[in-house]
C-alpha cells in the first residue's frame, strides 16, 4: 500500500511520480526484473550495478534548484578561491601539496575542465550538498543505455501514452558538447580543422572502447564538428611541442583519464609532468585536473561554510550558500567544547574524509554504536583528513525492492553537470534494513534509478 505522506512528497518533485502510484500501474510490478541489466543485450547484461526499473521524474521548478546546488556552488567555490586566494598563496595550507601550481589552478576556465556529480538529499523542503565529484570517471552517465529499456516496460506503455512530455538527457551528449565548445574557444583545434580527444584507460577492451569513439564521434557530428578519439592504455605515445600535447602528429584539445586503483584519489598527480605544464597553461583541457582536485575535496566545502558571509558573496549567493550547503568544519579545528558536542550527540552528524570514493570512511552517527563513534572522533582528531557535516535525513521515495514489489527506500540525488551546462541527474537508493548504514552508494548494495524530465 502506497503511503499518502511518500506519494505527496514524490509529487512535489513531479507530479507524475505521484500519478504513477496509482494500483494500475503498480500492479504489472509484481511480474517485472527487478534489475533491468537483465533484461539488457550484450554488453550492457555485464553492468555491475542493479539499475532500478522503476522511474523517477523531475520537474523544471525543482530541476533550476539542482541546478544552483550544483552547478552554482562550483561556480561560487572557484569564485571564493579566486578571490580570497587569487595567487594561489596558503591554499597549501588547506589542500597540502605545497609544490603546485594553485594561482593558475583555481584561474583556469570553468567550461571544458570542470565536468562531474554532485550529491545531493532532499529534506523535503530543499535540495542539499553532501559532497562534489568532480572528473570524467563520475559513475551514473551510463544510465544513458538503460532508459530505451525501462521505457519498454509494459506496466509503463499507458503511462507514457497519457504522459508524452517527459524527456531525458544525456550527459554524453552534453560533456562532448561542452568539450568541443570549449575546445573552440580556446582554440585547441588542429590545422585541418579536426578536434581531437584522447581517453586514457589502462583496462581498455577495444571494442568497448569503438562503442565510446562512435558514440562520441557521431554526436560531433551532429553538431556539425569533426572529431578524432583515440582510446589508449598509457601515454607512450603523447609528444609535447610548444608547450602543447599532440598525438599521433594531431593538437589534443581534451584529455579524459580515467583511473586505476590509487589513482582515483588524485588523477591529476598520476598526469605526468609535461601534461602538467600543458594544462596549467591552459593549452589542454582535462576532465580531471588540478582545479577539479581542489574543488571536489570536501575542504572547499569547509572554506565556503566559513567564509560564506564574506563581502565577496552578495545577498542572493549568500542565501544559497546557507540554504543548500549544511554546516561542514574540519574536525581537528574543533575546540574541546565544539568537539564534546560532536561527540555526545552523534546523531546529529556526519564524519567524512577529505578525500573519498564509494562511501568509503563515512561514519553516520546515528547508524553506528557510541563506542565506534568515539573511537573514531578520536583517531581522526590527531589528523587534519576529516570533517564534520550535519546530518541530513532525506525524505523516501518508492523504488522496486530487491527482491521485487514496490518498496520505501532513502534516496541520494546525482546531479551531472559539464562546466556551467546541467547534464541530467539520477538516483541511489537503499532499502532500509538491518544492514543499513546510512551511506548510499552503489558499492554497497545501492540501486540506481532513471530520473526523467518534465515541465509539471
Amino acid at each position: 500500500m502506497v503511503e499518502s505522506v511518500v506519494r505527496n512528497y514524490v509529487s512535489k518533485l513531479s507530479v507524475l511520480n505521484g500519478e504513477l502510484l496509482q494500483s494500475k500501474y503498480i500492479q504489472g510490478v509484481a511480474q517485472s526484473s527487478a534489475n533491468l541489466t537483465e533484461l539488457a543485450p550484450g554488453r550492457l547484461a555485464t553492468y555491475e550495478y542493479r539499475v532500478n526499473p522503476w522511474p523517477f521524474f523531475i520537474n523544471d521548478v525543482n530541476k533550476k534548484k539542482i541546478e544552483l546546488a550544483s552547478i552554482k556552488i562550483v561556480q561560487l567555490i572557484q569564485k571564493l578561491l579566486v578571490g580570497k586566494w587569487s595567487q594561489g598563496h596558503s591554499l597549501h595550507h588547506y589542500y597540502g601539496l605545497p609544490e603546485l601550481d594553485y594561482g593558475k589552478a583555481i584561474n583556469a576556465p570553468f567550461n571544458g575542465n570542470v565536468i562531474g556529480r554532485s550529491d545531493l538529499y532532499h529534506d523535503g523542503s530543499a535540495f542539499k550538498l553532501l559532497e562534489i565529484n568532480l572528473g570524467t570517471n563520475v559513475g551514473g552517465a551510463d544510465m544513458v543505455y538503460y532508459k530505451d529499456i525501462l521505457l519498454a516496460q509494459p506496466y509503463l506503455r499507458d503511462f507514457l501514452i497519457e504522459n508524452s512530455e517527459i524527456s531525458f538527457i544525456d550527459t554524453y551528449q552534453v560533456l562532448i558538447e561542452n568539450a568541443l565548445a570549449a575546445m573552440r574557444e580556446r582554440q585547441l583545434v588542429g590545422d585541418d580543422g579536426v578536434f581531437t580527444i584522447v581517453i586514457r584507460n589502462k583496462q581498455a577492451d577495444e571494442q568497448i572502447a569503438q562503442v565510446y569513439i562512435n558514440l562520441y564521434q557521431q554526436i560531433a557530428q551532429q553538431m556539425g564538428d569533426s572529431l578524432r578519439v583515440f582510446v589508449v592504455k598509457d601515454e607512450k605515445g603523447f609528444q609535447y611541442a610548444d608547450n602543447h600535447l599532440y598525438f599521433q602528429g594531431h593538437l589534443v584539445g581534451f584529455v579524459a583519464w580515467l583511473p586505476e586503483g590509487m589513482e582515483t584519489y588524485n588523477i591529476y598527480e598520476s598526469y605526468p609532468d609535461e601534461l602538467k605544464k600543458v594544462w596549467l597553461e591552459h593549452n589542454v583541457l582535462a576532465g580531471a585536473n588540478l582545479l577539479t582536485h581542489i574543488i571536489e575535496n570536501n575542504m572547499s566545502l569547509v572554506l565556503l561554510y566559513k567564509h560564506r558571509n564574506d563581502a565577496l558573496f552578495d545577498d542572493t549567493e549568500r542565501a544559497l550558500i546557507e540554504e543548500v550547503v549544511p554546516e561542514t568544519v574540519l574536525l581537528s579545528e574543533l575546540d574541546d567544547d565544539a568537539f564534546k558536542r560532536v561527540e555526545e550527540n552523534k546523531g546529529d552528524f556526519v564524519l567524512k574524509p577529505l578525500m573519498g570514493c564509494q562511501g568509503n570512511e563515512v561514519y553516520i552517527g546515528c547508524y553506528v554504536s557510541q563506542s565506534t563513534w568515539s573511537q573514531y572522533l578520536a583517531q581522526a582528531r590527531a589528523k587534519n583528513n576529516t570533517i564534520v557535516q550535519v546530518n541530513v535525513t532525506p525524505n523516501s521515495i518508492y523504488a522496486i525492492g530487491e527482491h521485487g514489489g514496490l518498496n520505501q527506500c532513502t534516496p541520494v540525488f546525482g546531479s551531472f553537470f559539464c562546466g556551467d551546462t546541467y547534464a541530467s541527474s539520477w538516483i541511489r537508493n537503499r532499502e532500509v534494513d538491518s544492514a543499513f548504514d546510512g551511506v548510499i552508494n552503489s558499492a554497497n548494495g545501492a540501486s540506481e534509478m532513471i530520473v526523467f524530465h518534465c515541465r509539471s
